[in-house]
């Protein structure tokens, strides 16, 4: 299954319409696993140990 990995700058609404359009879809928020303000850098990291 592709997992997807958003960030703070994808609206709220994009991610809910996306749910429930697709509920089995496996979206990580960016935001719910790394401090606000994280770098690009940092977060492609993060998401290269979620996959």
């Amino acid at each position: 299954m592709l997992r997807l990995a958003c960030d703070a700058d994808v609206h709220g609404d994009i991610i809910r319409g996306l749910r429930r359009q697709i509920p089995h879809i496996d979206i990580a928020r960016v935001q719910d696993h790394l401090p606000s303000g994280a770098s690009d850098p940092e977060v492609l990291a993060w998401t290269a140990t979620e996959a």
